[in-house]
């Protein structure tokens, strides 16, 4: 199976959209991209695999602060399984230790993080874009093994 990402306009249009993303205002539960506007972690997944055409938009329900990995991955999970759109997804083996040796362009990252679970999407590398409830949407770096470990799962799409 070849990953979707391995096109160069899928990945253009992944990069494309994360510049257009960068800098927009956490708001949970908002899924409005741009410096007025406001988007949170799963918004941003959201908008740049739709932007990209690896998927569709997935609406998955308000999240609360008592979400917990399980619940999250249940949604998650539910969507990728229950939809022939999003059949490319698939969850992928990793090292825990790691990741970033797994870790491709456009892979969907399950991240632990104080509160709710987190998403986030690989740019390149160990280089992620995520939403910040402090910073907004920002591009970041798995530099340590301690940040490493706090990855709990990858997934990735692939051709169909």
């Amino acid at each position: 199976m070849t990953p979707f990402y391995e096109s160069v306009s899928a990945m253009h249009a992944l990069l494309n959209a994360a510049a257009l993303l960068r800098g927009t205002p956490f708001r949970e539960n908002s899924r409005h991209p741009g410096p007025s506007g406001g988007i949170d972690c799963w918004g941003a997944v959201n908008y740049l695999q739709e932007r990209s055409g690896a998927m569709p938009e997935i609406h998955l329900p308000e999240y609360h602060l008592d979400w917990t990995p399980s619940r999250f991955d249940r949604y998650v999970i539910s969507a990728l399984e229950s939809s022939p759109e999003l059949a490319r997804w698939t969850a992928v083996d990793f090292d825990r230790a790691q990741p970033q040796k797994t870790m491709r362009i456009g892979d969907i990252l399950r991240i632990r993080w104080p509160g709710p679970p987190h998403s986030a999407v690989v740019l390149a590398g160990r280089t992620y874009l995520h939403a910040r409830s402090d910073k907004g949407v920002v591009v970041e770096t798995l530099n340590t093994r301690q940040e490493a470990r706090l990855v709990e799962r990858i997934y990735r799409a692939f051709e169909t």
